[in-house]
């Protein structure tokens, strides 16, 4: 009876181990299964920190190009106001040519007028 007793305990205890050591290769294999997943995710993240300093690199470029074309359209609306205020001044410097050169016109036509006139009345004198 001992001796039954004896087997039954060892082979409860083989089928613990048995048991076990499937369990432990289970937790093997999973293991080496998050090591592969953290060691994709240290890849990913490297990759993403580079990408991250590429993408920072590229606005600071952009930032010191778009100042630069701030500083241009600032430039350029400046010019253009002048340019603006020098067109308005040659618009009322045309209008004052023509009103001047519309006054110079009734002046000769009534200076013509008047030779007329008096070569009329020079003519009726001879």
């Amino acid at each position: 009876r001992e001796a039954a007793s004896a087997n039954d305990l060892n082979e409860i205890i083989e089928q613990a181990e048995r048991k076990a050591a499937a369990r432990l290769a289970v937790l093997a294999s999973k293991n080496n299964s998050l090591q592969h997943d953290v060691g994709v995710m240290q890849v990913q993240l490297a990759v993403a920190r580079v990408t991250h300093m590429a993408i920072t690199r590229e606005i600071s470029e952009l930032d010191g190009q778009l100042g630069i074309l701030r500083r241009v359209y600032e430039s350029t609306r400046a010019e253009l106001a002048g340019v603006e205020a020098t067109a308005e001044k040659l618009r009322a410097n045309v209008e004052k040519m023509q009103r001047q050169a519309m006054r110079d016109e009734m002046a000769k036509q009534h200076l013509g007028n008047v030779v007329s006139a008096q070569k009329r009345s020079i003519e009726s004198l001879r």
